[in-house]
């Protein structure tokens, strides 16, 4: 039906004047859908949230063993500045970013989902109010 996702995100925050029954019809579905996929990103973000300190404090506690058997006085900077440039390190927190985004960008979707009920509201008020004068 769609070419791709763009496209569809498009049909689903544009109005069609012409056809506001439809529109209003559809908003609801289209909400549900989108509240569905911040709701599942949300999830996503909290559990790479969990899982990027998971993984920072079992670095530190293996940094700092390993620092100690090399040094006799280990600090926590030492500890730290391991951790940071560690690649498990690098790469829970790239996975927390990239679920961070996914969740603004669905919750960008929902406020202009949000400004299309308003603006089919004021639309069907408008209608109504033109209906009236004639």
């Amino acid at each position: 039906m769609f070419d791709d996702l763009s496209e569809y995100l498009n049909q689903c925050v544009t109005v069609d004047d012409v056809a506001l029954n439809e529109e209003y019809i559809r908003l609801s579905a289209d909400y549900a859908f989108w509240s569905s996929k911040y709701a599942d990103s949300r999830r996503t973000h909290a559990i790479s949230k969990l899982n990027r300190e998971t993984v920072r404090s079992t670095l530190r506690i293996a940094h700092r063993e390993e620092l100690a058997e090399d040094n006799n006085r280990v600090t926590e900077s030492m500890v730290t500045s391991a951790v940071d440039i560690d690649p498990k390190w690098i790469g829970s927190k790239h996975n927390e970013i990239d679920a961070e985004t996914d969740m603004v960008r669905l919750s960008g979707i929902l406020e202009a989902l949000k400004t299309k009920r308003e603006m089919l509201i004021s639309l069907g008020a408008h209608a109504r109010a033109e209906m009236k004068t004639i």
